[in-house]
């Protein structure tokens, strides 16, 4: 397997321009990139965005770098955008993969208002992605749905299993129409992804690679201590069972590369520390560029332990 990282998070506050993130990508050793559009929208949105555009792309080829997946923005129509807005950003996206010879993105599933069933969340999500599909089979790039894991009040959402994520392929039924399997959704769903994962077979076409501490009793409790903590860390710094994850994928015959989604040290979230004169302390706020660089000489190194480890590192 190829090993790959997602230019997202974290790095984006070290490295906001997506030439200069591939390029501390190749220093570390990376030459295969998965293109996170989540964050970049304001370069492929701008009105210059086919110069944009053009620089990614002369950027790989002069590092020798391949892009070989991307990740479409989440396009949620039921949140901060409306639903033209959120398609407009969804089909932008999988004509700049055409542009810069990706063969696949991967897509979030629409969020489902409660209450509810998994026949309507099925429904609306069949429909709103047929509207991306002339845009797909014009650049001829695979769309790649993603299985959901956050759960929402202890309430799983659909999608977060292999058999769900097949009903909602074959549904819409489309040639153009896979799979990436994310483990740190799958963490928070269930304690045991190999069944999931074997049932989606050649439909996998895609991982994302991080950790957490799950949603399902660990240590003697009988809830995590928080839900909900789609942490992204590096692989080991959580629960998952690495060996069955490694396990399903051989069985399969997975083709894909071994993509890490790592968002770790990240500052998202965190709350501004004010001092006694409401003035912002923020000398902590993020890693020197130093140590940050250190966290991800481990992260390959680990990842290619792990590949190693299986037999199946391929560079």
């Amino acid at each position: 397997m190829k090993l790959s990282y997602s230019n997202c998070g974290a790095l984006i506050g070290y490295f906001p321009y997506a030439p200069d993130q591939l390029r501390y990508l190749a220093s570390l050793g990376y030459r295969y990139v998965d293109f996170d559009m989540f964050d970049q929208r304001d370069a492929y949105m701008a009105d210059d965005w086919r110069d944009w555009v053009g620089k990614v792309a002369q950027t790989a080829a002069d590092l020798d770098i391949t892009l070989s997946t991307a990740h479409s923005p989440s396009g949620q129509p039921d949140g901060w955008l409306t639903r033209a807005d959120a398609t407009a950003r969804l089909i932008r996206s999988i004509e700049v993969c055409g542009m810069l010879g990706i063969p696949r993105t991967v897509a979030h599933c629409l969020g489902q208002p409660r209450p509810v069933t998994q026949r309507d969340f099925v429904r609306r999500n069949v429909e709103y992605y047929r509207e991306l599909l002339p845009a797909a089979e014009r650049w001829n790039v695979e769309i790649l749905l993603e299985n959901l894991g956050e759960p929402r009040d202890h309430d799983r959402a659909y999608c977060g299993t292999g058999p769900e994520l097949l009903e909602l392929i074959d549904a819409i039924n489309h040639p153009l129409v896979h799979a990436c399997w994310d483990t740190g959704h799958a963490n928070l769903t269930t304690p045991d992804q190999t069944a999931c994962i074997r049932s989606l077979g050649g439909h996998l076409k895609a991982v994302h690679i991080h950790d957490n501490m799950g949603d399902y009793p660990i240590l003697g409790l009988k809830r995590a201590p928080r839900p909900n903590m789609d942490q992204h860390t590096m692989p080991f710094f959580g629960n998952t069972n690495w060996d069955g994850v490694m396990s399903a994928l051989l069985s399969i015959g997975y083709e894909g590369t071994f993509n890490l989604e790592v968002d770790v040290p990240r500052v998202d979230g965190k709350i501004p520390f004010r001092d006694g004169n409401d003035k912002v302390v923020d000398k902590l706020w993020r890693l020197p560029l130093e140590l940050y660089t250190q966290s991800q000489q481990l992260l390959y190194n680990i990842a290619k332990h792990m590949l190693e480890t299986f037999g199946c590192y391929e560079g």
